[in-house]
């Protein structure tokens, strides 16, 4: 299954469209195709799922044993409006910081259902130094940060 749509739409009288989500379950192309009865022509709405491509919003620089919030978020590549994509059902983004003695963040953040980021996450700075974060996940196309410095 690439994606899921509602088996069945209503056009409200006196409109001549409605619009309905498209729920992405698998990475590839098919066709969702309408058609209605008393209508002889059909439409067809090619779908393309992607993998969604992890970004960082942040984190900035910050001083030993304070903290910087950050969010991960998601767009979609390709997709019309690629940063508006939410997530069907919440996603668990794994983060790790190059360097742990530097600057440490959870192992974990969740982009929630129905959203494209994750809440505020943070890096709390250990030494002086610089680090990078990646954040992965199943299913997801990774991101490095910046380079991120720690002053004393």
């Amino acid at each position: 299954v690439i994606c899921n749509v509602p088996a069945t739409v209503t056009i409200p009288a006196g409109q001549y469209r409605i619009y309905f989500t498209v729920t992405g379950a698998g990475v590839g192309s098919t066709t969702v195709t309408a058609s209605a009865s008393g209508y002889s022509a059909t439409q067809d709405l090619s779908v393309n799922v992607v993998t969604p491509q992890l970004n960082f919003s942040g984190p900035s620089n910050t001083t030993v044993g304070h903290m910087s919030n950050f969010n991960v978020h998601m767009t979609t590549p390709g997709a019309y409006y690629s940063g508006n994509q939410a997530a069907a059902s919440a996603i668990s983004v794994n983060l790790t910081s190059s360097a742990p003695g530097v600057a440490t963040v959870p192992s974990t953040t969740t982009i929630p259902a129905g959203s494209t980021s994750s809440n505020n996450t943070a890096l709390t700075g250990v030494a002086v130094g610089t680090t990078t974060l990646t954040a992965s996940g199943a299913g997801l196309s990774s991101a490095t940060s910046g380079v991120i410095t720690i002053n004393p």
